[in-house]
């Protein structure tokens, strides 16, 4: 699993992701600064087990922080 972001000036970086695993359940979690009302793209790429291509997920949020 990896992580992109771009932000509305075209700022691109890499998002460094957290596996955590519970039972058989496996999440990914980020920690990353942000700034208030900031909107960002992302883009994941998760190849999953067995699988010689990623799945490519694209996604976008606005995120408020106070």
């Amino acid at each position: 699993v990896s992580l992109k972001s771009r932000n509305l000036v075209g700022h691109i970086r890499d998002i460094p992701l957290r596996e955590i695993r519970e039972d058989r359940a496996i999440y990914y979690i980020a920690d990353f600064p942000v700034a208030d009302r900031e909107h960002l793209h992302f883009n994941a790429d998760v190849t999953p087990q067995g699988r010689h291509y990623p799945a490519q997920i694209h996604f976008q949020h606005q995120f408020y922080t106070r």
